[in-house]
């Protein structure tokens, strides 16, 4: 089983039959909808989501085909996928091998695009410095992004043109970060950069040292950025240069427009008035609360649900043995609203509810 068939039937195994395949589809592409954020959060599967962005739609169906030929997955009425106990079998035969790396965390690094920023930036760094360093200054850049050009040649700038500095700032950093890493990744990392002395090698190139599977040799890498960033962020002091390459995301987990809605909200507006004001449906401007209750760790839902209510719901899936919204709301309608079992939910964040 390759990493990508093995992704797809771990997330169905942890949606646990109460969601639709869309809803697997969504969360490895990382789409940035409350409805996946919120799965992403209350079925445990976070690290994993935005694993693959590029994943084709069509490409995606034919692994469920594939698994479903298997017998690893039933494929139920409104399209929901659940996981056989052959399938399940299959997950426990797998579990000893390090298919997803414990350091790739998508939620955090892929989502809101910092690892991609980082290795635009520093590949593109590594490639000017090189060149450079070399007397060539004429090259084809990795990177043609205009937004990250600028920010290097302000970086230039700011170290005064002074290549021989920063090519040995961005070596001691990075050799220091590289140690923390196994060989075989630290290769895998310095054999995607791009120099005078060869083209960044692709990950069909580079898959023969990880079962000649480039999405495993491409999550392996994601996962040295990762690394990388936690690192850096944690003692920042200590990589004072490759602080430069990395975006300030801080609070970037919530849209601009659910931000908008909370500006809205804490003028004391509520959910129907943000609606009209915005021109947006009630339903959107809910979605924007569940974001909210999420990431924003001041978000007050008490004018919406009290902790009391919060807690009999919560009880209540757990004997139930289900998080779906349907199942839920037929159990207390009218009782609880739709929006109010949402946001009673998003209390399980970070909590293992298996």
């Amino acid at each position: 089983m390759n990493t990508l068939h093995w992704i797809v039937l771990f997330i169905i195994d942890k949606l646990n039959g109460q969601r639709t395949t869309s809803g697997v589809y969504h969360l490895i592409k990382g789409k940035r909808s409350a409805q996946t954020i919120q799965d992403a959060y209350i079925f445990h599967c976070a690290p994993y989501v935005s694993s693959i962005k590029d994943l084709k739609k069509e490409e995606f169906y034919q692994i469920i085909n594939e698994l479903v030929e298997k017998n690893f997955i039933l494929v139920k009425t409104q399209d929901v996928g659940v996981i056989t106990n052959t399938g399940k079998q299959k997950l426990v035969n797998l579990q000893g091998l390090p298919i997803l790396p414990k350091e790739f965390n998508g939620s955090k690094h892929e989502w809101n695009g910092s690892a991609q920023f980082f290795w635009e930036r520093y590949s593109l760094a590594i490639q000017t410095l090189s060149y450079l360093q070399h007397g060539k200054n004429n090259f084809i850049p990795v990177c043609y992004h205009l937004e990250v050009q600028r920010w290097l040649k302000l970086l230039f700038q700011q170290y005064l043109m002074d290549t021989k500095i920063m090519s040995d700032n961005i070596y001691v950093e990075t050799t220091e970060l590289l140690r923390k890493v196994s060989n075989q990744h630290a290769n895998l990392f310095v054999n995607r950069l791009t120099s005078p002395y060869g083209t960044g090698k692709t990950y069909d190139q580079l898959c023969k040292d990880f079962n000649d599977d480039p999405i495993k040799t491409k999550l392996i890498f994601q996962s040295v950025i990762h690394q990388f960033l936690d690192t850096i962020e944690k003692k920042p002091k200590k990589y004072p240069f490759l602080m430069n390459f990395v975006i300030k995301t801080k609070g970037d987990s919530i849209t601009n427009s659910a931000k908008e809605t909370n500006y809205y909200l804490r003028l004391g507006k509520t959910i129907n008035e943000i609606s009209n004001i915005r021109k947006l449906r009630v339903s959107t401007i809910e979605d924007h609360l569940i974001e909210l209750a999420l990431f924003d760790a001041e978000f007050n839902y008490t004018p919406f649900i009290s902790d009391e209510e919060i807690k009999n719901i919560l009880i209540t899936a757990k004997d139930l043995k289900t998080k779906r919204l349907r199942v839920l709301k037929d159990h207390f309608n009218p009782t609880y609203t739709y929006f109010q079992l949402r946001l009673a939910l998003t209390k399980e964040k970070g909590a293992d509810s298996e």
